[in-house]
């Protein structure tokens, strides 16, 4: 039989360096993992409905139970500077330690669109990497408790992260013409597609567009479709609602251009979501003439 369901919340600054954070669970001498080197959440925070303070390297700040057993989880993701500001990741990993265990984790954006659903059977390794994760909720099915081990988070971009790739891992590509990994939809000029990143402490870059092409960078409220875009001239169109259009660059013979301010270009605030549009008139896979870049998220 299920055991009721009781939820544990979790908060979890992300680094603004952008490194990747893991939390092994080795237990302390003494507090809630004493002795246990992964997170038994089943023994060690079992008991009366109440705020439990836990923090293992800065990382984790509170859970809160609401009785003696449960079967979920839900994590979620702050600013580092600012508890009270919402931020995100682009990658959640969790190790599960327990052979009887079957997990399922479900992610959602700051807007609360469901990302994805993961599902565990056993020991091994679930990861969530779709588009700009601020929650995520685990379901324990066989109610035997978490056994966690090296929680992983990845928040590139001051937690940012990219989004919305045209390499067939979400919404396949207009007329086939995938990219690389982590890329925009192929293009006439790069195989593997157009990518967005940040540089420098508030600007945006494309690399591998279309040389010598005008390209556009805008911003917007909403990751469309859960962060996996929808299917618009050879691309995908990652970012939309309350569009504020940047500024237009012309690339260089490269493909590449660069936006060296967001917020000197109208733009900014928390939560938004950014992309390159640019123009491919001759050698365009679909025939559209235009293609666009994977999304990048800052939150």
């Amino acid at each position: 039989m299920k055991a009721p369901l009781l939820l544990i919340l979790a908060t979890f600054p992300l680094s603004t360096a952008g490194a990747q954070t893991v939390i092994d669970f080795e237990g302390p001498p003494t507090g809630p993992t004493s002795g246990l080197d992964y997170l038994n959440l089943g023994v060690r925070f079992g008991g009366p409905a109440g705020v439990q303070e836990y923090n293992y390297g800065g990382s984790m700040t509170e859970i809160t139970t609401s009785g003696d057993w449960y079967s979920a989880l839900e994590m979620t993701f702050v600013d580092p500077s600012d508890p009270t500001i919402d931020a995100t990741t682009s990658l959640v990993s969790m190790q599960n330690r327990w052979a009887e265990d079957r997990w399922t984790a479900s992610s959602y954006d700051l807007a609360g669109n469901l990302l994805e659903t993961q599902v565990l059977d056993g020991v091994g390794w679930l990861t969530l990497s779709i588009g700009a994760i601020h929650r995520v909720v685990l379901d324990d099915v066989n109610s035997t408790a978490f056994a966690m081990d090296n929680l992983t988070f990845d928040p590139p971009g001051g937690g940012g992260g990219a989004f919305c790739f045209g390499d067939g891992s979400g919404t396949p590509c207009p007329c086939g013409n995938s990219g690389a990994p982590g890329n925009g939809c192929r293009n006439g000029s790069f195989a593997g597609g157009a990518n967005l990143a940040p540089t420098g402490t508030d600007g945006l870059i494309i690399t591998a567009g279309t040389p010598n092409q005008f390209v556009l960078f805008f911003q917007g409220d909403v990751a469309l479709n859960g962060g996996s875009g929808i299917p618009f001239g050879d691309g995908l169109r990652c970012a939309g609602v309350n569009v504020i259009r940047l500024q237009t660059l012309q690339m260089d013979n490269a493909g590449s251009a660069t936006l060296p301010s967001i917020s000197g270009s109208g733009g900014g605030g928390p939560g938004k979501f950014y992309q390159a549009w640019y123009r491919d008139p001759q050698l365009s896979p679909c025939g559209t003439g235009f293609n666009l870049t994977n999304g990048w998220a800052i939150p």
